[in-house]
C-alpha cells in the first residue's frame, strides 16, 4: 500500500523497489546506488550477464531476460514510480521529487515480522500510511537519473515505449532538478545523512544521458561547461578542465567507493562507454587526441583515488596501494558494515586493472575478494549461500525469525542466497548475532559492491572462469610470494606463504561460486 500517505488515489503507487537492509525502509541513497551499479554494469558488460533464472531465484528456468538486467529493472521501476507521482503532484516543477518510503527506529523498525504482513500493521509499527519523503538533492537526483538512463539504453530492444518513458524521465530529472539544484544534498528520513559529495552523482547523470541519447549537450556539461566548474590554471594529471568533472581532484578524497562516493563509476563508465576506441569516441564528438588525453586523466584520477583511499599501513610492495597484512586488506579502518567499504576499494582496484593491465591491482583486488569468500581469520564466507560456512543469524526480518515480536508462532527461517554480510575487519571479534547489526545485517549496497569486480573477472558469453590464471598465466599468490622472496624477509615470507595457500584455496571458492552462478545452481 506504499503511497497511501499521499492520498487514497496513490495507494499502492509506490509499491516495489528494495528494502534498504534488514528492515522495511526504502531509502534513496542505497536505492540510487544499487540501481546505478546494476544498470551501469549491464550497459558495460551485457555479454557477461547470463539468463539463468526467472523473475526470482526460486524460478531456475531462464525467461529471456538476463538476471542482472531483470534485477536492475526492480530499481528502475521504483525510481520511475517516484518520478511519475512527483510529477503528477507538481513537485518536479518545484525542482523536487519524492525519493524514499518509510521512516526508521520507532516506526518501521519497531516490528519484526515478514514484510508481506507489513500492510496489516498499524502505522506506528510501519503499516499504512507510510511516510513518503521529498526534499531531494542533486546527489540522489543525479544517481536516479543515471540509473534510469543506463537502464533505458539496455531495455530499448525489449520494450522501446517503456524505455523511452524512462529516458524522458531521466532527462526531466536532470534538467529540472539536478541542473537547477547543483550542489544540494538530500533530506533523508532515516539512517543516512544525505550529505555526501554531490558532484559525482551530477556527473553520473550527464554521463548516462550522453551515452543513452548521444546528445552532446550532456557531454558538454560533463567536461566543458565552465558555468558548472572551472579549474583555473594548468591541470595536473587526473584533473579535468571544467564541467561536472571539473571538481579538483575528481575523487572521494581519502575515502573509498560507497553509496555516497560514485566517482570511480563516472571515470570507468566514461572510459568503457564513451572512449573505448577511437571510432566510438568520434561518434560522441571526441577526437582521437582528446580521447587520449581524457583517458590518461581518467587513469591518473583512479590511481590517485586508490593511493589516497586505501587504508592499509604498508605500501612498499605495492606502490600506490596501502595494504594491511596478512590479508592485504585495503580499507581496514571501517567499523559498521566493514565488507561494504573494503569491497568499495576492490571496485577501484579491479577497474584500474581492467584499464591498465597492472596486475598488482588485480592481485590485491582478488585477495580482498577472497577475504569476502572465506580466506579470513573466521574461515567464513560472507556471501550467504556460497561456501561451506556462513553466518547463521542475519539481521534481516524477511529471513530470520529470531527477532520476532508479534506474538504467536514465528515464521520459518530462510537462506538469503547471495546476500553480503557486513562482517568485521581482521582482528575484531565477529559477532554472529541478529541483534548486532553492524556485523550481521545484510544491505542492498553491500551486495552491489560485488557486481563490478565479478563482471570484470568474468569472461564474455557466460563461460566458466578460473580467476587464479589468465591467458597470461597470472597467479596472484605466487606473484606475492616472489615479491616476498625478493625482499628477503623470512617472517614476511612465512606470512605470505600462509596467505598464498589461503588465496589458492579461496580462489577455488570463487571459481566454484562463478561456476554455480553460470550453471544456474546458485
Amino acid at each position: 500500500k506504499d503511497g497511501s500517505a499521499l492520498g487514497p488515489d496513490y495507494t499502492g503507487r509506490l509499491a516495489g523497489g528494495w528494502h534498504d537492509c534488514g528492515d522495511y525502509g526504502k531509502y534513496a541513497e542505497t536505492t540510487a546506488y544499487t540501481a546505478l551499479i546494476l544498470s551501469l554494469g549491464y550497459a558495460i558488460w551485457p555479454g557477461r550477464a547470463p539468463d539463468n533464472y526467472g523473475a526470482s531465484y526460486g524460478l531456475a528456468v531462464p525467461d529471456g531476460i538476463p538476471d542482472l538486467l531483470r534485477e536492475a529493472k526492480v530499481g528502475a521501476d521504483f525510481i520511475y514510480k517516484l518520478y511519475a507521482v512527483s510529477d503528477e503532484l507538481g513537485l518536479i516543477g518545484k525542482a523536487d521529487m519524492y525519493h524514499s518510503v518509510g521512516t526508521g527506529p520507532g516506526v518501521d523498525q519497531s516490528s519484526w515480522d515478514v514484510p508481506e504482513k507489513q500492510d496489516a500493521q498499524p502505522q506506528t509499527a510501519g503499516g499504512p500510511d507510510r511516510v513518503v519523503t521529498a526534499g531531494i538533492g542533486s546527489n540522489v537526483a543525479g544517481s536516479y537519473a543515471a540509473a534510469l538512463a543506463f537502464f533505458s539504453s539496455s531495455w530499448k530492444k525489449r520494450d522501446s515505449a517503456y524505455a523511452l518513458k524512462l529516458e524522458k524521465a531521466a532527462i526531466d530529472i536532470y534538467d529540472r532538478i539536478v541542473m537547477k539544484r547543483l550542489g544540494t544534498r538530500t533530506s533523508m528520513p532515516c539512517c543516512y545523512s544525505g550529505y555526501g559529495p554531490f558532484h559525482d552523482d551530477e556527473a553520473l547523470a550527464a554521463l548516462a544521458l550522453w551515452y543513452a541519447t548521444g546528445d552532446t549537450r550532456f557531454g558538454y556539461d560533463l567536461l566543458e561547461n565552465t558555468a558548472i566548474n572551472k579549474n583555473v590554471g594548468p591541470n595536473n594529471d587526473g584533473e579535468f578542465p571544467a564541467g561536472h568533472m571539473g571538481k579538483r581532484p575528481f575523487g572521494p578524497g581519502g575515502w573509498t567507493t560507497d553509496f555516497e562516493n560514485g566517482h570511480v563509476f563516472v571515470l570507468y563508465g566514461l572510459a568503457k562507454l564513451i572512449l573505448p576506441d577511437a571510432a566510438t569516441a568520434l561518434a560522441y564528438g571526441i577526437s582521437e587526441t582528446v580521447r587520449d588525453s581524457v583517458l590518461k586523466d581518467v587513469k591518473s584520477a583512479m590511481k590517485l583515488g586508490i593511493s589516497q583511499g586505501s587504508g592499509g599501513t604498508n605500501s612498499s610492495w605495492y606502490p600506490g596501494i596501502n595494504v594491511d597484512e596478512p590479508y592485504h586488506g585495503v580499507f581496514t579502518g571501517a567499523e559498521w558494515g566493514f565488507n561494504r567499504y573494503n569491497m568499495g576499494m576492490v571496485n577501484e582496484l579491479m577497474m584500474y586493472y581492467d584499464l591498465t593491465g597492472n596486475e598488482n591491482y588485480a592481485d590485491i583486488g582478488i585477495d580482498n575478494l577472497n577475504y569476502l569468500l572465506g580466506a579470513n581469520p573466521y574461515d567464513i564466507s560472507f556471501i550467504t549461500g556460497c561456501g561451506d560456512r556462513n553466518m547463521q543469524h542475519p539481521h534481516n526480518r524477511a529471513a530470520n525469525p529470531e527477532g520476532y515480536n508479534q506474538g504467536g508462532t514465528p515464521y520459518a527461517r530462510q537462506v538469503l542466497t547471495g546476500a553480503v554480510m557486513g562482517g568485521v575487519q581482521p582482528g575484531k571479534t565477529l559477532k554472529d548475532e541478529w541483534s548486532i547489526n553492524d556485523n550481521s545485517e545484510t544491505c542492498i549496497d553491500f551486495a552491489a559492491q560485488t557486481i563490478f569486480p565479478l563482471l570484470i573477472l568474468a569472461p564474455d558469453g557466460g563461460a566458466a572462469v578460473s580467476v587464479g590464471k589468465t591467458g597470461k598465466g597470472r597467479d596472484p599468490a605466487s606473484a606475492a610470494g616472489r615479491r616476498a622472496e625478493a625482499a628477503g624477509r623470512k617472517g614476511t615470507r612465512d606470512v605470505l606463504g600462509r596467505r598464498a595457500a589461503d588465496s589458492r584455496q579461496a580462489r577455488g571458492s570463487l571459481d566454484e561460486f562463478i561456476l554455480r552462478m553460470r550453471a544456474g545452481s546458485h
